[in-house]
């Protein structure tokens, strides 16, 4: 006989709501096995503290982070110690978007329209910055500039997982703002990328859609800075060490004329490109073909 118990988790990102269902059941070797249900199209990671555990164990521990992939993922199992005695658990929950970063180096288009030039500067954590526990001048990401409007395409492959796009900036001179449209992607090896300082009302895609390396996504803006017209990237991801959890940012290498570009040196007069083994590098064999095949007919 199975026994089930249904457990439901929210998470709210922005205009992002997603839920994720969570099954316990007994199998019929008698292991207590939780399994999660997902209908998205991004993982998420599960953090399951249990406490009050009677009669059961893992080999996980009594602290699991566990992946939560679109279907069905079993997230941790449990074996009962004595078979005749009753057992008991309780835990507490936590719900992240995304999954860990990868160890992998992936090389990052310059997300501008290729044939642009651009000057290549890192962005730091502000001095007086006490959000996320960054230190002062801490690498924070890098910014693209240029001197007229542009579109804005995607770095790689991935998944819009959310967007503001409605923000009217009146001000001039601007040194910073927290109020910036921006578009972010999530990609497989489990790092967001974030552009923002774009066009209001420029967007061309919505959340939820697939996104290739070198699609355009928007109008960049820009022209109301101090320093002039530039897109701001960021790239960023969860850490696990030592059983918790970090969200960082980190730099990438970058594609470009010049070789070896790690976005966090500051470049001038780089050189726009978008290679073709860059943009089907992270496709599947279907995409490649209709991509080349779309691209031969345009």
């Amino acid at each position: 006989m199975k026994i089930k118990l249904v457990l439901f988790f929210w998470m709210i990102s922005g205009p992002l709501m997603a839920q994720i269902k969570v099954v316990s059941e007994w199998d019929s070797n008698q292991n207590l096995n939780l399994i999660a249900y997902s209908q998205e199209n991004i993982p998420y990671i599960i953090r399951l503290a249990f406490f009050d555990l009677e009669n059961l164990e893992s080999k996980d521990g009594d602290l699991v982070y566990a992946v939560a992939k679109k279907g069905k993922t079993q997230l941790i199992q449990f074996t009962k110690i004595y078979e005749n005695e009753e057992t008991r658990f309780r835990y507490d929950s936590k719900l992240y978007k995304g999954t860990f970063v990868s160890q992998d180096k992936v090389q990052y288009l310059i997300p501008l329209k290729e044939g642009h030039t651009c000057d290549i500067k890192p962005l730091v954590a502000a001095k007086s910055s006490q959000t996320n526990g960054r230190e002062a001048n801490e690498y924070a990401g890098v910014g693209f500039y240029f001197t007229s409007p542009t579109v804005i395409c995607s770095p790689r492959k991935g998944v819009v997982t959310d967007l503001k796009m409605d923000i009217e900036v009146s001000e001039d001179n601007i040194e910073f703002t927290d109020k910036e449209n921006f578009i972010e992607i999530f990609h497989e090896d489990g790092t967001f990328t974030r552009l923002s300082v774009l066009q209001p009302g420029s967007q061309k895609v919505n959340i939820g859609d697939p996104v290739l390396s070198g699609q355009e996504l928007a109008i960049s803006e820009g022209e109301n800075y101090q320093k002039g017209r530039h897109v701001k990237m960021i790239q960023s991801g969860w850490k696990l060490e030592h059983g918790e959890i970090t969200w960082i940012n980190f730099p990438v290498e970058l594609v470009a004329e010049q070789k070896e570009l790690i976005s966090n040196v500051e470049v001038q007069g780089v050189s726009v490109i978008h290679p073709l083994e860059n943009i089907t590098s992270e496709m599947t064999k279907k995409e490649s073909k209709k991509y080349l095949k779309e691209r031969t007919v345009n």
